[in-house]
């Protein structure tokens, strides 16, 4: 016996973790912040409560299609870059909103 627990994660495990956490509490504030204004900027420019509902259900259609890629991405330069690309792109899209 070393006296190692194998359920104790390592540094890279925990690294990576947070990561992932880190993206997805940036990708819920994204949600957050343009979801409740949806619908006053909606009313302001003229759309339809069908148009508001377009544009809401365009982003799970966008992850329907592009997450094959997104994948395809990951499995040939790794993991954390790809969450990385993605986090710097939703935090400065967030940003300009």
């Amino acid at each position: 016996m070393t006296g190692t627990d194998p359920a104790m994660p390592t540094t890279a495990q925990r690294s990576a973790l947070r990561l992932v956490l880190l993206t997805v509490f940036i990708d819920l504030i994204g949600f957050a912040i343009v979801l409740p204004l949806l619908p006053s900027y909606g009313a302001k420019y003229g759309a339809s409560d069908a148009a508001i509902g377009v544009l809401v259900a365009s982003y799970s259609l966008m992850q329907l299609l592009f997450a094959p890629w997104w994948g395809r991405l990951s499995d040939r330069i790794g993991r954390r870059p790809v969450l990385l690309i993605g986090l710097v792109g939703s935090a400065a899209s967030y940003l300009l909103f």
